[in-house]
């Protein structure tokens, strides 16, 4: 059976050639409201072709605000120096509040809704020499690691995306995509002992961000996650955009709303090192 449908398949070959400049371009958008006044934007861009060089082209004539579900408005206006949408004046999202980003380019209309949702703080930061079995050292005074310390609430269910920094530049792993995200069956109780993707060398500064997540983001980044590392094999799913809270025609993105935790410290402070 298994040598008659391989022959079958070979008496039927036929080469297809994809047209890789078929799709019309969308738009993109990639939201961030959280409460903390300095995280807030919104980067809006056109999806290009397969054999486009160069950086996407970004929308600067589109009227973005965003309206919570107690009727408050908030406009945002584009900023020359990071190509991005800003709140003017600036304001920081409250947990427990529906956020809606509108969106109106050339007479098209988007629309996004996401619910801020609490986070714990962040007990602690600690360093040491690095112990972890995953992070080899490459350069003699990279050599620490730092470690996270957490609670995670029990009587609620919990999602999370997590983000690592050294010296302000954010840090990834070598073979992944820089997206680490977990529910609080994943993490458990509490998060203990949770080390970075990075070694760090004296003086380094390290920063630890936790963000809340809705089920419908943490969807948004695990298919974000399965469409990045998919290999193309035969197991590997279909390609398909990941799940959005997107609304709207020939537009793609995610409008994420978070309540942020954050901590950070010196590598070599005393205070700060790992008994």
């Amino acid at each position: 059976m298994i040598t008659f449908f391989g022959a079958l398949c070979w008496g039927c070959e036929e080469t297809i050639q994809l047209d890789l400049e078929q799709a019309p371009p969308v738009v993109v958008v990639d939201a961030l409201l959280t409460d903390s006044m300095a995280y807030n934007h919104v980067r809006l861009s056109r999806s290009v072709d397969f054999y486009y060089e160069g950086r996407a082209p970004v929308i600067t004539n589109a009227e973005v605000q965003v309206q919570d579900n107690e009727g408050n408005t908030y406009p945002y206006f584009y900023q020359e120096e990071d190509s991005l949408y800003r709140p003017s004046p600036p304001f920081a999202g409250e947990v427990g509040k529906v956020y809606t980003l509108n969106v109106t380019i050339d007479g098209q209309t988007i629309t996004a809704t996401d619910t801020l949702r609490f986070i714990a703080a962040i007990d602690s930061l600690r360093w040491r020499e690095s112990e972890s079995f995953f992070l080899e050292p490459k350069d003699d005074d990279y050599i620490y690691e730092v470690l996270t310390y957490a609670r995670e609430p029990k009587e609620t269910e919990d999602f999370y995306l997590f983000k690592f920094y050294r010296n302000d530049t954010i840090e990834r792993f070598d073979s992944e995509t820089g997206v680490f995200y977990s529910d609080d069956i994943g993490l458990g109780e509490e998060i203990n002992d949770l080390s970075g993707p990075s070694l760090y060398s004296l003086e380094d500064t390290a920063r630890f961000e936790m963000y809340s997540l809705t089920p419908t983001a943490f969807k948004y980044y695990f298919d974000l996650d399965q469409l990045i590392n998919s290999d193309g094999g035969m197991f590997s799913g279909i390609p398909a955009n990941p799940a959005s809270n997107i609304e709207g025609a020939n537009a793609v993105g995610f409008f994420q709303v978070s309540a942020i935790s954050a901590e950070e410290i010196v590598v070599g402070d005393p205070e700060t090192k790992r008994r």
